[in-house]
């Protein structure tokens, strides 16, 4: 047979008091973290709109954007002065109609 020779008791401890401190610092940092996690619940929800009512582009994040194709669908979404300036600028070409 495997001639093994037996562990220390000096050597036993420290293992053990070093398993304990590993454990003790990964049940700490589990703890710290989830201080610091925002619940999923207490969010609000951000709704954002898209304001199709003035003529010129509008400034966004990530630069200018301006409408550019509508589905006939999306009328409910915009003011009846609003949809109305867009039929037009459909009739004129400036707006694409996308299918459903």
């Amino acid at each position: 047979m495997l001639k093994v020779k037996k562990m220390s008791k000096s050597a036993m401890a420290v293992s053990f008091v070093a398993v304990l401190v590993l454990g003790s610092l990964g049940v700490g940092g589990v703890i710290f973290a989830q201080q610091y996690t925002p619940s999923i619940g207490q969010e609000e929800n951000v709704v954002t709109i898209l304001d199709a009512s003035s003529e010129e582009p509008i400034e966004a994040d990530g630069g200018f954007y301006e409408l550019i194709s509508v589905k006939l669908s999306d009328e409910t979404m915009f003011p009846k002065e609003d949809w109305e300036r867009i039929l037009r600028k459909i009739e004129n070409g400036e707006i694409i109609v996308e299918d459903e």
